[in-house]
């Protein structure tokens, strides 16, 4: 039976800004260098000794480098009938639908698009650097006109290093996992769940795999967004390893979610809120070391007669890094207290359902 090409919906134009972390970023490197710049003067002057010229030049230096950070903010995309269109530092660049169409645009981990016909510095379009709602909405217009490759070809084992001593197989009879030469077996009927997360749901590689067993969790992850992406396995692809499991015995326990989307399984949610506590702790750790070596610094400047030196040096680097550290640690504990509601919810559903 032939079925009728599905024709993609009228595209509204939309324009969308950089995402709103990295204008924050921005803004505060230029306003803190600004603010810093009569501080970073005071002590050229009278702290280094500094001629007055010398000094003059390193400031305006200073400001300038400050202002260049305001050259991000000018980023842009558009999205219209016609594709995307891009605004860098100057001029906008256009992405077609119809290449996205035709496959000659391809999609890259994590969030690009990439031309190899277009010239070295305009091949790749990165998405990323928008909002996660953003970035959604984005491949929701990009995924009316994107065709998937073919699906890779599997054999019927598939073998990976996961690190020292550690080493994964997947084959028809289950997966076998080696640690330290002890080989733990465990049949398809033992999985518990499979979760596939991905940044855009019309891909089939993943930005993070967790394979729950009875006893243990097998996780997988794509660790940085280069050309040959970085993951902290080796022996196939994340599309190869995804395609296999999707043709496995377990294939009905997989759930495959977005990343920024909330977390829905009772597992889920408290796996990443073990994670966020985790961050917590570091964030709380980092601070701690932080403010020992500021008081230390502090001490020996008092001990070398050059107390008020080192605070206008601890200062400055104060302003650099508490901000940092005070949005990391706010962020986690937001995070906390929002997988700790989604927690209960998921509890009370969980309880009603029984």
């Amino acid at each position: 039976m032939a079925f009728p090409s599905e024709q993609p919906a009228p595209v509204p134009d939309r324009e969308f800004r950089l995402a709103p972390d990295l204008r924050r970023c921005c803004w505060y490197c230029i306003v803190g260098g600004l603010l810093l710049t009569p501080l970073f003067l005071l002590v050229a002057l009278y702290v280094q000794k500094r001629g007055v010229l010398e000094t003059g030049t390193l400031g305006l230096v200073f400001v300038l480098i400050s202002l260049s950070f305001g050259l991000p903010l000018r980023w842009r995309l558009r999205v219209d009938s016609s594709g995307l269109s891009r605004r860098w530092f100057r001029g906008w660049d256009h992405w077609k639908w119809d290449d996205i169409a035709s496959g000659k645009i391809q999609k890259r981990y994590p969030c690009q698009l990439v031309d190899q016909s277009r010239p070295w510095g305009k091949r790749t379009l990165n998405l990323g650097l928008l909002g996660t709602e953003d970035i959604r909405t984005a491949f929701a217009f990009i995924n009316q006109h994107y065709s998937l490759p073919p699906a890779p070809e599997i054999s019927d084992a598939l073998s990976l290093k996961l690190g020292f001593g550690k080493r994964v197989t997947f084959d028809p009879r289950g997966i076998h996992l080696v640690i330290d030469n002890k080989t733990h077996d465990y049949a398809w009927a033992d999985v518990e769940e499979i979760l596939v997360v991905r940044w855009e749901p019309k891909c089939r590689g993943f930005h993070r795999l967790l394979v729950f067993l009875p006893d243990r969790e097998i996780e997988l992850k794509v660790l940085s967004a280069d050309s040959d992406a970085t993951t902290s396995w080796r022996g196939a692809s994340a599309e190869v390893i995804n395609e296999f499991l999707h043709r496995s015995e377990a294939s009905a326990r997989i759930e495959v979610a977005i990343v920024g989307e909330p977390p829905k399984s009772l597992r889920r949610i408290n796996r990443e809120l073990r994670e966020a506590k985790k961050n917590v702790v570091s964030l709380t750790i980092v601070a701690t070391f932080c403010i020992a070596v500021w008081m230390t610094f502090l001490v020996m400047c008092a001990i070398e007669n050059q107390f008020f030196e080192g605070i206008f040096s601890s200062l400055v680097l104060a302003s650099l890094f508490v901000p940092v550290l005070g949005a990391g640690f706010f962020m986690q504990r937001s995070r906390v207290a929002k997988l700790k509601k989604l927690a209960r919810l998921a509890s009370q559903r969980k309880n009603e359902l029984l």
